[in-house]
Parts: C-alpha cells; structure tokens; sequence
C-alpha cells in the first residue's frame, strides 16, 4: 500500500516497488545444449501488473483499484490522468480501503482531478485520522490551526499531531515543538486571532501553521555566526546560489544578499538586518539594520515586527535616527516614513511623509523611490498618478530594484495600467515567483483565482495564497479566507464566528 503525503505539495510514495532479475540455469553438461529460463522483462513485467490491476479494480477489489489510482496519478505504466485517478481513489475510498480516503483528502485539498475542497478533504482526513494512520492525523490536525476550514482549536491540533510524531511521522515530529510553543502561549483559546495581521505593532504574533506548514528558516541565533551558516538555512535556492560561486566569504555573501534581496524577499530583509546588527560580512550598522528590518515590515514578514520593535526600544537609536533625517540623511528620511507609514512608531505627521520620501528619492534612496512610486499609484498621502508610479518605478528597476518591476507587472496584470505587455508582466511574475518575490506570489494567486492571463484554477490560487499567507501576506490571507467562505458548509462543524476569525 502507498500513500501520498502532502509536505508543501509535494507526494512520496512509502513502498518501493519490486524489480525481477534476470537469471539463467548453469549447464548440466558442456555438450548438452543450454535451454535458459527466461524471467519477464521490466516492461512486460509491468504491462502484466498493469492489467492484472485493472482486471481486479473492474472486479471490485478496492486495494487494486487505489493502487491503479496512484498509478494513473504519477504515470507509473499508464498515460498520467488526475481525473482517472481521483475516480479510482474515490471508489476505493468509498469501499473502505482506509489509505485511499487519506489520499483522497489530498486529492480534494490540491484539486487534483477534481474542484479544489477543502471540506471534503478535512472529512477524509479525520476518516484517516480516527483509524490510525499517521499522516490523516498529521493533516487533521493541521486543520485546526488555521481557522479556515474549522475554528481554531489548539488542543485538539496538538492532540493529534502528538499522536502522529509518536507513531513515528517526521513532519508531525518537526512541526511539534512549534505547535506546542502556540498551545503554551495561547493556551486552548481559539478565539484568539494567530494570524499576524491584525496589528503588527505587537512585539509577539503568533502564525497558523497552514495545512503544508514547514518550518521558517530565517530565524538565526542570536550568536555570531558565519554569513554561509545563515544562508544555507534559508533553504535549498540559496545552498545552490553559493554553490555556484567560485569563491566564497562573508562580504561576497553579503554582496550576493543585498541583491537578491531586492526581489522583495523579505526573510532576506530580515537576515540582512541581522548581518548589519552583528557585522557580518560588512560593519556593523544599527540604522542600517533598523532600515532593513522595516522594509520586511513593509514587506509583510511574519518576523520582522517584532525583530524591529527590540531594537528601536533604544531612545538613543531612535533619537539619532530623527537627528539624522532633520538633516537631511535619506536612509534616516525613509525610516521616519516608514515608522508612520507601518503605525509601528509614529515620527511624524503622516501628511509630513511624502515630503520625507520626495527628498530621500531625489537622493536615490532606492526603497523611497519604490514606497513613493506605491504613494502614487494607490494615491496614497498625494493625487492619485499611475504615470508617476510608473516612472519611479523604472527608475528604481534601473538602480537594482526588482520588486519595481514586480510592482509593475503586478499594476499591468491587476489594473491594466503600464507599458508592459500582459505576458511580458506575466512572465516577470513568474520569475519573480521563481525568486521568491511575495508580491509575485499574491499577484499569481489572483491570477488563478480570477483567470486573469491564465485558466482560472483555484487549486492553484489557494496554493499562493498558502505560500504568501505562510510568510505573512495579510492581502493572501484574507484571499484565502474568501475562498474558504465561498464554498462553507452550512454544517455546524465548518462554522467559524466573527470573534474566531
């Protein structure tokens, strides 16, 4: 039997299939003619167990016809059909085969040969869950956490992921620690909102752990540590970035950083942060790190709050930091801005801001020009002038800035607005998307969601939306929730309160 597991929308198979060798009798004699036993080729072998399945699925028997199912899923021996598949997994489900109603969970929660729906995918799930295997509980119990399929409820999430680490799942036993941090904090009150979202002037937000959570690797210790240490474990794109450099140090890495960075990656902004508090890689520099923890402030980072709010508990920082911008010093200017602009520490008047950020860009402060252009787009503090928007927005691309370009692809794709072409924007999204850019993955979900450019799917739109909301993206997370609303069941059991949301 296999199951699909569901770990960031990816699927494993838990058996190994079995290969038949080749073998030959050894001669009786040197003058008897050798008649060899011949075994099946691997190929023949399969059509054979191909249509021995189908023989058995046609017959009734639901462990054949789940295990046809998985085959059509992944093309294992017959043309790839997710349709087919999720027929096939669907009777076996209906038949009591246990495993196919985990996999058919999955089925429903990634769309896969059918509508994207959750609801159905929780049923199966707790099914799953309630006859023991280890990943249903894992994924019902993920369901609690949320608060988009069933209210919020800690205690249980905690129950059954407990019970799956103890019966030895590697996610469940990965993601226990965090959810019992959650459980501690809040205690079992799930009408307490974890979504980081509401107010980000809190020096402690919690997040929900979504049903593909895997753990944030931007948190670094507090201990000095090498600047290849802190990249590698932001993950695999950036353990093949540093592979590909020819020579590697702690300034070249800080270099590779502060360009990537400017995708808009905001667990880059965070890092970086980090490196100019403890002088990794360049010198240290407190301004510095408080101007790049407040662009993923900006950027929507789950972590960057709180990270910001500790360091600007310093009065003697934030008083040099006002002294600077009195002066005219265009990173001080901006970090004025952007405190008043985030509401996390109110500088100055907010009808003072533009003026700020005029100055910083007229200076070639890059994030200004990027913040003033979004000023002018959404006719935010100043009259609405997309033409504007646009043209700071180049000129910030043109100085290293490739969430400028984000910003305008996203403004051709969402509004119509811009000199790009629809599918030039598109494809800008797309590699965006590729380099980790937030922006691009909320426009992408929208994409899907609405069938702009694309066939609307909205498997792939919640899959974004999962991906941003994860970071922090308030605008994914509440598109999420629509989603989920719009297709609510009037059962009970999917009811979720004002107060819970």
């Amino acid at each position: 039997m296999r199951i699909i597991v569901i770990w960031c929308f990816l699927f494993t198979f838990l058996a190994a299939q079995d290969t038949i060798r080749s073998s030959v009798f050894k001669n009786q004699s040197n003058r008897t003619p050798v008649i060899n036993v011949v075994r099946p080729s691997d190929v023949t072998y399969q059509l054979w167990e191909g249509f021995t399945l189908v023989r058995n699925a046609n017959s009734g028997d639901a462990a054949a016809a789940h295990e046809l199912g998985l085959r059509y899923l992944t093309g294992q021996g017959f043309t790839p059909d997710s349709a087919k598949a999720f027929q096939l997994v669907e009777y076996a489900a209906e038949h009591g085969h246990i495993l196919a109603h985990f996999n058919l969970g999955v089925f429903y929660h990634n769309g896969w040969g059918t509508e994207w729906n959750p609801y159905e995918a929780y049923k199966n799930f707790k099914y799953a869950a309630e006859h023991n295997i280890k990943e249903g509980e894992y994924a019902y119990g993920l369901n609690f956490t949320d608060n988009l399929t069933v209210a919020r409820n800690w205690k249980e999430a905690y129950k059954w992921i407990k019970k799956s680490a103890g019966d030895g799942y590697a996610p469940a036993k990965e993601i226990l620690p965090e959810l019992e941090r959650y459980a501690s904090a809040q205690g079992t009150d799930s009408s307490v909102t974890l979504t980081g979202t509401t107010n980000q002037s809190q020096s402690s937000t919690l997040q929900p752990l979504l049903l593909d959570f895997a753990i944030e690797k931007e948190d670094t210790t507090q201990a000095k540590v090498k600047a290849i240490d802190i990249l590698r474990a932001l993950g695999p794109k950036w353990q093949k970035r540093i592979q590909e450099l020819p020579v590697v140090t702690d300034s070249i890495l800080f270099s590779l950083l502060i360009r990537h960075a400017e995708w808009g990656v905001p667990e880059e902004f965070n890092v970086l942060a980090r490196f100019y508090e403890q002088g990794i890689g360049t010198k240290q520099d407190s301004i510095a790190a408080v101007l790049a923890y407040l662009r993923a402030v900006r950027l929507e980072s789950r972590r960057a709050p709180s990270l910001l709010i500790r360091m600007i508990e310093n009065a003697s920082l934030i008083n040099k930091i006002q002294q600077r911008a009195s002066r005219g010093d265009a990173e001080a200017m901006y970090i004025v801005s952007g405190f008043s602009l985030t509401e996390i520490y109110s500088m100055q008047k907010k009808e003072d801001i533009i003026s700020y950020l005029q100055k910083a860009s007229q200076l070639h402060n890059l994030p200004s020009i990027v913040e003033l252009g979004t000023a002018y787009f959404n006719g935010q503090l100043v009259p609405q002038q997309k033409e504007k928007s646009e043209q700071l927005w180049m000129n910030a691309y043109k100085m290293g800035s490739n969430e400028a370009l984000i910003r305008i692809a996203s403004a051709k794709i969402l509004s119509g607005f811009g000199s790009l072409s629809v599918d030039s924007a598109f494809h800008v999204l797309l590699k965006g998307d590729e380099e980790e850019s937030l922006l691009a993955q909320v426009t992408l979900g929208i994409c899907y969601e609405r069938g702009i450019v694309v066939q609307q799917k909205k498997s792939e739109a919640v899959r974004y939306y999962r991906l941003a909301s994860q970071r922090g993206s308030r605008i994914a997370y509440s598109s999420l929730k629509r989603m989920y609303d719009s297709i609510r069941p009037a059962d009970k059991e999917f009811q979720i309160s004002d107060l819970q949301d």
